[in-house]
């Protein structure tokens, strides 16, 4: 699995000059993933357009994934794919969409590192994607039961191959970003042990930048909510204001689903029914369910609005100032914890049809 490498490790100037389907106008380059993972100076640049042209020059130290959006007003309009900005001279030439995201076309050396890079995981990418869609296009029927099994040990062993592959290019380029970045993308999965195995390979230059020290950061967030871990104390504010502090699970309960939300997430409301349907047959035998939304200001009235509409009947509380989200680590929404009677974490993100399975079979 070998190929050139971007040597853009030591701070150098970049410049980006483009071309875009748009004869004037504010054209912004921004990060594509986490903004914690980016330096400080990368969060936010825009330029002006002029004659379908535009440029942005400065400083990097290191391959980042950058996007280019257009704005028009305070909004940001049109989005291109991610790609890498590097040092260096490098040319652009972008045709938006107002449908889905475009490619813009930017050549650099990290650039063309990621083509090779991507063509060596091209055959596990496209036998997990095959396997994705014979396990989700399969009815989750007990006449299914077996085959559906065999695609999903099928479709790990492939992960894990996937996951040996790049802690092995980083072992052959220890001052790549790619295998970082690749990782980084895939932290809204949760923790997975092969965040510590990749972080062994890399380089102290790559693990001392700032994607790395973050990237760091995060997987240790994410070993607070493992299975088996005791969930950490999360203090909360109710309906009133009022703070308070939950501490494991409440008393009296085997166990409690721990649902992290908010007002305008269309998913977490999808969810509700389902919750409801649980809630209602399993409550009085020994389940509890608490909410924590990260609304505030002016969302709360709609976070109360939106508890009355859908009658939810479990405990509600806001995460202040998303200190929560922010300390777990928590990048979507819903994510759900489920804890034991001793407040330990023994299943994440269960879908309602899987919690009811769960609980018929420990609340009989």
């Amino acid at each position: 699995m070998m190929c050139e490498l971007s040597t853009a490790s030591a701070q150098s100037s970049f410049r980006l000059e483009g071309k875009v389907d748009v004869d004037s106008g504010t054209i912004v380059l921004i990060p594509a993933h986490d903004s914690l993972l980016y330096p400080k100076e990368h969060y936010y640049r825009e330029a002006r357009i002029r004659k379908g042209a535009f440029s942005f020059e400065g400083e990097i130290a290191y391959p980042l994934p950058m996007m280019l959006s257009l704005k028009e007003g305070d909004r940001l309009r049109f989005r291109s794919t991610w790609f890498y900005l590097d040092g260096g001279l490098q040319k652009a030439d972008w045709q938006t969409n107002n449908t889905q995201a475009t490619d813009a076309h930017v050549r650099n050396a990290a650039m063309e590192e990621q083509e090779k890079y991507a063509a060596a995981f091209a055959e596990v990418q496209y036998r997990l994607h095959q396997l994705m869609i014979g396990i989700n296009g399969m009815e989750d029927v007990p006449a299914n039961a077996g085959t559906k099994a065999t695609l999903q040990a099928q479709h790990r062993e492939q992960t894990e191959k996937k996951y040996a592959m790049i802690v092995q290019y980083a072992k052959e380029h220890p001052a790549s970003y790619l295998p970082l970045w690749d990782a980084a993308r895939m932290l809204d999965l949760g923790f997975l042990p092969f965040y510590d195995t990749l972080w062994a390979s890399l380089s102290e230059t790559v693990k001392n930048s700032v994607p790395g020290r973050a990237f760091r950061e995060a997987v240790d967030k994410l070993k607070l909510t493992v299975s088996g871990q005791k969930m950490p104390l999360l203090p909360v504010t109710d309906g009133s204001g009022k703070d308070t502090v939950i501490a494991g699970a409440p008393a009296g309960y085997t166990y409690t689903l721990v649902d992290f939300w908010y007002s305008s997430c269309y998913p977490c409301m999808r969810m509700f029914p389902g919750f409801k349907k649980v809630y209602e047959e399993y409550h009085p035998k020994g389940f509890e369910l608490i909410a924590i939304s990260i609304d505030e200001g002016s969302y709360i009235d709609n976070w109360k609005k939106v508890i009355a509409e859908k009658g939810l009947p479990w405990p509600q509380y806001l995460d202040k100032n998303k200190q929560l989200v922010q300390r777990l680590h928590i990048q979507r929404f819903p994510t759900s914890f489920l804890l034991d009677s001793e407040g330990r974490i023994v299943a994440q993100d269960l879908r309602p049809e899987a919690l009811e399975a769960f609980l018929k079979e420990q609340l009989k």
